[in-house]
């Protein structure tokens, strides 16, 4: 039987496939030398994630998998995204088109002639397969509308949690799709560590040949780094991590549907285990030096592919107590009161299918920009969850308190908002976008009106920041402690992370942390009700908006409204 005829009965395993098939260099693909790449090419789980080091082949064997599955499955689709442009490029020019010119079964079966295409961000066989590569750190806009079957998230630590989910839609109509995320984890903050714990956790164990000794090495941290090798962390003995096996800490649950926890196999891969490199003596003293000159975090996060609590907590439960008044409760206020002021509902929608809540706010600027007042909030979930009961829900608080705004998340709610514009009219909707643009030093403006889809653009950095400080400061106030436990969950699961890299800063959480942006909405939308723009903090520039003085105007917005 031909290889050809192998591939078209799809009659060998992948792992036994690939160096018939894949070329590098000009030989073919060696991956006999990295054992621990078996159950990781022949896995059948829907979803997996490698949590890797640097350089340790993880870009290959992406490129591969999808080569591979590309050759087997004529007609399939797929696509690799990453956080940036650059990065999308690099994997498409080195990455694929290696294997896709340097094989020649690959190059001459099926990536030459009539139906080929080579593109940067897509090539297509001759079998009509598709793979398309694209970028989405903080917004999947530019790659709606597509429909793959295969999706690899490359350096996913660095996609926005909130762009995954919708990156993912893009198989809804693929009956067997895949998902595949990975990455090199940073902070126990991290998105990615939320995966791990939702995921087998598998380890490659080597166990000790030494007599007396037999432990299993699983772990692959400092104490296995020898003078000259990979040592026992136990007794010190020489360790070949050829010899080793996947051990996983938690087994999948599919059986138990909706109650399921482990729906992903994941996989980590330190430099530690890749033996073909950790071997040659050069190597190994370059990763010596890393361990004398790397801080504790980068060589966690590089060297063993390993998370390392950097992140800052911006604010204390202590802090957020400081501001609740134990006089109040959490109860939708009394519109007449002439001490509530001009008062505003935020809402902040939830992302099917994450650990994600939909959730309403109330609340107003006594004295801008000096304090700000939290009546009420309300977590939809069990049955409240459908969006139809929360649309109307949302519409009879807004009636109850007479609010002269609705602040509104546009991310998850475009459809949604849409509803609420209709029944309360365009101008007293305003839609929040957090766009991530860069906002930093207050020299450019927190939120730009963009006139087509008539929402703002928040940077989500600078305007988050704004929140956490007016709780330090106090000027924020809530309704008594008793009654705020898990809106307080949910500020305090956002945690700051440096990185180094860039010399930036951002905001993480693996927790809910809806409670926190509907606070953050609830503030914008009372600053552009009071003010009519967002040059209210710090040095920040003034905003030229189309028509934010129309929200302005609306504060004097008489009962009548209310009564039709």
């Amino acid at each position: 039987m031909t290889m050809l005829a192998k591939v078209a009965r799809k009659s060998i395993s992948p792992y036994a496939l690939i160096p018939e098939l894949l070329c590098l260099k000009g030989e073919p693909m060696d991956v006999a030398s990295y054992p621990y790449l078996k159950d990781i090419y022949n896995t059948k789980c829907p979803e997996v994630g490698l949590f890797t080091g640097r350089q340790v082949s993880k870009s290959t064997t992406l490129a591969s998998k999808m080569v591979l599955h590309a050759v087997t499955h004529p007609r399939s689709s797929q696509i690799y995204v990453a956080p940036l442009q650059d990065q999308a490029e690099v994997f498409s020019m080195q990455r694929l088109k290696d294997f896709l010119i340097d094989s020649p079964i690959i190059r001459d079966g099926f990536f030459s002639g009539q139906g080929m295409v080579d593109q940067v961000f897509r090539k297509q066989l001759t079998n009509s397969s598709i793979i398309a590569c694209g970028y989405a750190q903080r917004t999947a806009d530019r790659l709606r509308g597509r429909s793959v079957g295969n999706l690899y998230l490359d350096e996913v630590q660095d996609i926005m949690p909130e762009v995954i989910p919708v990156l993912k839609e893009m198989a809804f109509r693929v009956k067997e799709p895949s998902f595949w995320y990975c990455g090199t984890p940073k902070t126990t903050s991290n998105n990615m560590e939320a995966m791990r714990a939702k995921s087998t956790g598998n380890e490659w164990a080597v166990r000790c040949p030494a007599t007396g000794c037999k432990k299993w090495n699983y772990k692959w941290t400092e104490k296995n780094i020898g003078n000259t090798g990979i040592i026992c962390e136990y007794c010190g003995q020489p360790l070949n991590t050829d010899h080793g096996q996947w051990i996983k800490a938690r087994s999948l649950d599919f059986e138990k549907g909706k109650d399921s926890k482990v729906t992903m196999e994941s996989y980590r891969i330190p430099q530690l285990i890749v033996r073909p490199i950790m071997s040659i003596p050069r190597k190994w003293i370059e990763l010596l030096d890393k361990l004398r000159s790397y801080s504790t975090e980068l060589f966690y996060n590089e060297v063993l592919g390993l998370p390392y609590d950097s992140a800052a907590q911006p604010v204390t439960l202590e802090q957020l107590r400081k501001c609740c008044n134990p006089d109040r409760p959490n109860a939708i206020p009394n519109p007449d009161d002439p001490t509530v002021p001009p008062l505003v509902v935020s809402v902040d929608w939830a992302f099917v299918g994450i650990n994600s809540f939909t959730v309403v706010m109330v609340g107003g600027w006594s004295q801008f920009p000096n304090k700000f007042e939290v009546y009420y909030y309300k977590v939809y979930k069990g049955s409240e969850t459908n969006p139809l009961f929360q649309i109307d829900d949302i519409l009879r608080i807004f009636h109850q308190c007479k609010a002269r705004l609705i602040a509104a998340d546009y991310g998850c709610g475009q459809v949604q908002n849409i509803s609420l514009v209709n029944a309360v009219g365009e101008d007293r909707v305003a839609q929040f976008l957090h766009s991530g643009f860069n906002a930093s030093g207050r020299k450019q403006a927190r939120a730009k009106w963009e006139p087509v889809t008539r929402k703002w653009h928040t940077a989500r950095t600078a305007v988050l920041t704004d929140v956490f400080e007016h709780i330090k400061k106090v000027q924020v106030t809530f309704p008594r402690a008793q009654e705020c436990d898990e809106m307080f969950d949910h500020i305090l699961a956002e945690a700051l992370e440096y990185n180094d890299k860039s010399n930036s800063v951002r905001y993480v959480n693996v927790n809910p942390d809806d409670c926190l942006h509907a606070l953050c909405y609830n503030m914008l939308g009372g600053e552009l009700l009071t003010r009519g723009d967002f040059a209210g903090h710090g040095n920040s520039m003034p905003i030229i908006a189309g028509n934010s003085s129309t929200y302005q105007d609306s504060w004097q917005v008489d009962d009548e409204f209310y009564a039709s």
